[in-house]
């Protein structure tokens, strides 16, 4: 909403420009990377501790499901999402100044025609005041 004065008003409010909050796209996508790091890391290691433990007849357990994929390729899959962490903490951080710049350009654009809105004729009723 936005509210037009005229010269003898005094608005308080004016002053008070909204910002536009920027979003780096790189941060959402590092929550579900790292989500999966956690799980897969975590399913490592109880894999690790129940390859310790054996059966009543001195045997390894046998691995299944989750556990037995970690088992056959948990070390490729924590090496690919650590990867992943890195590249993408890399890149949010390095693009956070554009996604800055981009939302700093539009709270100006806004202002400015904020300042262009405030600046035409106020009228009520059909009358120019």
């Amino acid at each position: 909403m936005v509210s037009i004065t005229n010269e003898n008003t005094i608005c308080y409010n004016e002053s008070m420009a909204r910002t536009h909050k920027y979003i780096n796209p790189f941060y959402g996508l590092l929550i579900p990377v790292g989500v999966a790091f956690v799980i897969s890391a975590s399913a490592y290691g109880v894999m690790a501790v129940r390859d310790t433990s054996r059966s009543a007849s001195g045997e390894p357990k046998e691995q299944t499901g989750l556990l037995g994929f970690m088992d056959r390729q948990g070390v490729w899959v924590l090496g690919t999402e650590v990867l992943l962490l890195g590249l993408l903490t890399g890149c949010a951080i390095g693009t956070d100044e554009i996604w800055f710049r981009k939302a700093a350009a539009k709270s100006e654009e806004n202002a400015s025609l904020k300042k262009e809105i405030s600046q035409l004729p106020y009228t009520t009723s059909g009358k120019e005041t």
